[in-house]
């Protein structure tokens, strides 16, 4: 069984604000600043994730990360701000290359 198509999942809006809420969170729990942090996601061909979690939190620097190059092609089509560096990488590979000395980091590995 194969899973459902992304834009039918009704509860994905919940998700992905509940998740916009955690993140926003971060700096009063924390004491550092969203520009300290780094999202790394699955942006899908619209980035929607991407573009809702601009909107909240637009000090994230964000990663969106695609291994099929078709999705890939259309993710640069529809970048909705120059804040989100898009990689073509599957998430295995680039996650044993990670370094987390960089910085914080958050991911949501979002499989359906």
């Amino acid at each position: 069984m194969t899973s459902p198509p992304y834009h039918l999942r009704l509860n994905k809006a919940a998700d992905r604000f509940a998740l916009i809420e955690a993140i926003s969170r971060l700096p009063r729990i924390s004491g550092t600043g969203l520009r300290e942090y780094t999202y790394y996601g699955f942006g899908g061909p619209f980035l929607e994730d991407f573009r809702q979690l601009y909107e909240f939190c637009s000090d994230l620097n964000m990663v969106s990360l695609e291994i099929d190059s078709e999705t890939h092609k259309r993710q640069r089509f529809h970048l909705p701000c120059s804040k989100i560096q898009l990689v073509q990488d599957d998430i295995s590979s680039f996650i044993h290359s990670h370094d987390p000395s960089v910085g914080k980091s958050i991911f949501w590995l979002d499989y359906t």
